[in-house]
């Protein structure tokens, strides 16, 4: 059967995880919403300062289109002329880029025109690039050694150059034997982090095809933000300590990447009242399920348990348990008190009937005794009669003075249990009576330890042996002889006093395998002295006291008394 332990668990499972669960995919599908609209507002920054300079680029490149095929000074170029008719068309083509330049578009960092056939090259900077001298050459020796180099150039769109220092998109147009470079330079093209809006934590990196920084390679070095493509809304990355939340957008030119960087707190710095108040909810009541558990164990399960083991206690013999803890639920402290006083009770009633049964067992105990001395004094008498047939005066007046002595040690007191050493005085007198009265008397030995002596035996069994040889051992051609002794015996369990008699006659008959059935003696007439013997063992000591009886040249009894039972008593 399932504790209710278990139940009350099973219950709480059912109903309180059920109820976790949902408050937890509640709480996590917040957050995950949070993070989404949070990517998805990052991902909407990137398109408001993407679509500006994608504007500006079409309008650039449509712009040296249509100069490179409508411009007077333009197709004047397309011929041979003089070097001063030369120069002065692209002096012309010059101021027209000048204006372009310096008109803040998106990320335009130079202007270009090249006349192979009149042998022009001339670039025009922008004045906010702030160009050193090597720059300019540098630039410039990259943008010839390709148009001279690749015949091509005009059909590859634009083109990703990384120098030193600075990274380009460089687009070359031609239009019969003139070419118009445009140059944008990623260092002028405007970022949330160039502008000073509070609202914007974030920053904007550009980054090649293999993911390498083409802006803000400073502070990318610094933080070791690792950039990835996903082709995920978001994704959260970890450097040096701190989480950012990272999302990307294809650039429309040169398979460049743009990622927007923001410093990642967590969702719930986004979470409205109502969301955290949820939130708070969900961690008490999970954090309060082992304390609910703790609390419910220490007022009802532990109580019950306590209950349990006091029972099992009782159960066991152990009569003295009490549920001796304070509760503080009122149920509980009137079970404890309804189930002490029970026990007391059931102890009272438990002595009432243990001292009626030891009543009992007296009574039995005094007619097992009083049902023995008759048979004895009976013999006593007939060995007095038998005397006085003979007239032997002075043996009976002897026999008498020596009943005296066994009857007033027999008639002083009735008690339950007398010591070995009264017994074998008993024993004593009881032969020299059965000397002075047989023609062949017998004769008994006695070997006890003297520490013995003490020892607390019920009364006459030692002299119902003795007196059962003498009837029954007697024989015509030997004379009987009697042993009594007494040892200790040391058990694994417990140990014994072993009081063995022994005779010299011819033993126990076909009587011995059943001289103590049920039914042997039963009519009153057949060995009721051995008898009354069992029973009184029967009573005093249960299955520990033993009577063992055998033919070993003669008729051989063994009494095992355990010492604890005795003590006991």
């Amino acid at each position: 059967m399932s504790k209710l332990q278990s139940k009350i668990l099973l219950w709480m499972f059912l109903i309180i995880v059920p109820l976790l669960s949902v408050l937890f995919a509640y709480n996590v599908y917040t957050l995950r919403i949070l993070n989404n609209q949070v990517a998805s507002n990052n991902l909407d920054i990137l398109s408001i300062y993407e679509k500006p300079v994608a504007k500006d680029i079409e309008y650039i490149s449509y712009s040296m289109a249509n100069l490179l095929a409508n411009d007077a000074d333009m197709l004047q170029l397309n011929y041979a002329t003089s070097y001063l008719e030369a120069y002065l068309c692209c002096d012309a083509i010059a101021a027209d880029y000048r204006a372009m330049v310096n008109s803040q578009l998106a990320g335009l960092g130079a202007l270009g025109i090249n006349s192979p056939y009149n042998g022009i090259f001339r670039m025009v900077y922008a004045e906010s690039g702030n160009y050193t001298y090597f720059e300019k050459k540098e630039l410039e020796e990259t943008i010839s050694s390709q148009i001279l180099n690749d015949a091509q150039c005009n059909k590859k769109g634009w083109q990703l150059i990384q120098l030193e220092g600075r990274n380009y998109l460089l687009r070359i147009l031609k239009n019969n034997h003139n070419y118009a470079v445009i140059v944008l330079d990623f260092s002028l093209i405007t970022t949330p982090q160039h502008e000073k809006d509070e609202t914007l934590d974030g920053y904007l990196v550009y980054a090649r095809e293999d993911n390498v920084p083409l802006t803000m390679n400073a502070f990318m070095d610094e933080h070791q933000i690792p950039l990835e493509r996903t082709n995920k809304n978001y994704y959260i990355a970890y450097a040096n300590g701190e989480k950012y939340m990272l999302v990307e957008k294809d650039f429309p030119y040169a398979g460049i990447m743009q990622y927007y960087i923001s410093p990642y707190k967590g969702a719930f710095q986004y979470l409205d009242y109502v969301q955290i108040l949820l939130l708070v909810l969900t961690l008490i009541i999970a954090l309060a399920i082992p304390f609910g558990f703790f609390y419910m164990r220490r007022k009802l399960f532990d109580p019950l348990e306590t209950l349990i083991a006091t029972m099992k206690s009782i159960g066991e013999g152990q009569t003295d348990a009490r549920m001796e803890e304070e509760y503080h639920i009122e149920e509980f402290l009137q079970m404890k008190n309804s189930f002490n006083v029970m026990v007391d009770k059931i102890n009272e009633l438990k002595i009432n009937a243990y001292e009626r049964e030891i009543q009992l067992k007296n009574v039995q105990m005094q007619y097992l005794q009083i049902q023995i001395r008759p048979h004895f004094f009976l013999n006593c008498l007939k060995n007095i009669y038998a005397l006085a047939e003979q007239k032997d005066f002075e043996k009976i007046q002897e026999m008498i003075i020596i009943l005296s002595k066994y009857l007033r040690s027999m008639f002083k007191s009735n008690p339950a249990f007398i010591t070995l050493g009264e017994e074998i005085e008993g024993v004593k007198n009881y032969v020299a009576l059965q000397q002075m009265c047989q023609s062949e008397p017998p004769e008994c030995r006695i070997d006890i330890d003297e520490g013995l002596l003490e020892f607390l035996i019920p009364p006459l069994s030692i002299i119902t042996f003795i007196e059962n040889s003498v009837k029954h051992g007697a024989q015509s051609d030997k004379k009987l002889m009697l042993s009594i002794r007494a040892t200790t015996l040391t058990g694994e369990k417990n140990s014994y006093v072993c009081i063995t008699i022994l005779d010299n006659g011819p033993g126990f008959g076909e009587e011995l395998p059943n001289l103590f059935g049920e039914d042997y003696g039963a009519d009153g007439k057949e060995h009721i002295g051995i008898k009354n013997i069992e029973k009184r063992f029967e009573m005093f000591y249960g299955k520990e006291g033993t009577i063992l009886c055998s033919n070993s040249n003669g008729a051989c009894v063994e009494l095992y008394i355990p010492i604890e039972q005795e003590e006991g008593k």
